[in-house]
Formats: structure tokens, C-alpha cells, sequence
């Protein structure tokens, strides 16, 4: 019984929903704008062909030689190593440290450093060493702090990764560290 009450109550509703719309005339419509006209098209000039076996290329100005970047001898630059990156370290650990995100920025003096993007990554200092990287400094890895000082090469445009000895909790430890720009 209740149900056919809110039934009825429902269609009472939109009964006079409708009528009360039902007494406004509808807003004018503005005309469409007509189509742009076609753009006309040119037909096609017929050239001479050239004999390219006896054309002489023509000569182009002499290029000059692109400014010193900086970059040391295997290709690594200040200005590439700029950046985030997945920072990760394997070894002989308790736990398995999951990568964290870490940034290479200039610091003052032109020297590089390396911070963590939250709570856990690199505190230190990045050199470049011919065509390696040095990174010093302490690695947050979330069950405490691993020193390190690792040399780590050029793997591929966005990959470094060394190996190195470091400490951790008191315990020598051995590890590879790898840095993969974001």
C-alpha cells in the first residue's frame, strides 16, 4: 500500500513538473554561421628536370664546431646528470631496500650533490671522474643509514651503476648501486 502511495506521489510530481514548464516559450535560436569557403588550390608548375650526373652540389657555409658542454671524456656532463632518479642499492642487508627517488642537483659552488625526495635515499655529493661518477655520502634505506662512497659507469643514457664497500650498522658491507633517470 505504501509503495503505491510513493508511485502515485511520483507521477503527481512530473505531471506538474511538466505543466509548469510547459507555459515558457523556448529562448530564440541565433543562426549557424555558414561554412568557410573551400581554399582554392594551385596546380602544379611543370619544371625541367636536372641531370643531377653532371649538377655540382652547391657549396654550403662552413659550420662551426659546438661549444665545450663540459662533458667528461665517456659523455657525462653536469647539465645530463641534472635530474630525478630511481635510487637503488642491493647487498648483504637484513631486508631488501625498495628503490627510492633521488635528485642530482648543482649546489652552490657549481659542485653536484644528491638528495633523497622523501624519506628514504642519497645525502651526499656527486663527482665526475673521466667517464665514471664518484657519489659520497649515506643512504637512507628506511631500517637505517648506509655509508657509501661508490664509483659508478655510464651503463646506458639514463643508467649509472658501481659497486662499493661501505658500513652499515657497524658491519662492512658490500654493495651495488645503481641510479636510472626518471
Amino acid at each position: 500500500m505504501f509503495g503505491k502511495a510513493i508511485l502515485g506521489l511520483s507521477i503527481v510530481t512530473m505531471v506538474f513538473a511538466l505543466s509548469a514548464c510547459g507555459d515558457k516559450e523556448p529562448e530564440p535560436v541565433a543562426p549557424a554561421e555558414p561554412p568557410p569557403a573551400p581554399v582554392p588550390v594551385a596546380e602544379p608548375v611543370e619544371t625541367d628536370t636536372v641531370d643531377t650526373e653532371t649538377a655540382t652540389e652547391p657549396e654550403l657555409p662552413p659550420v662551426e664546431e659546438p661549444a665545450d658542454t663540459g662533458q667528461a671524456g665517456g659523455g657525462i656532463s653536469k647539465a645530463s646528470l641534472i635530474g630525478n632518479y630511481k635510487c637503488s642499492v642491493t647487498g648483504d642487508f637484513p631486508v631488501t631496500p625498495p628503490p627510492a627517488t633521488c635528485k642530482i642537483y648543482e649546489g652552490s659552488g657549481g659542485s653536484l650533490k644528491i638528495g633523497p625526495i622523501g624519506g628514504t635515499g642519497i645525502n651526499g655529493t656527486v663527482a665526475i671522474k673521466g667517464s665514471r661518477l664518484k657519489v659520497s655520502g649515506a643512504f637512507n634505506i628506511g631500517i637505517g643509514e648506509l655509508k657509501i662512497n661508490a664509483n659508478l659507469a655510464k651503463r646506458s643514457a639514463k643508467l649509472y651503476k658501481g659497486a662499493g664497500t661501505g658500513s652499515f650498522a657497524g658491519a662492512s658491507v658490500k654493495y651495488t648501486l645503481t641510479l636510472k633517470k626518471m
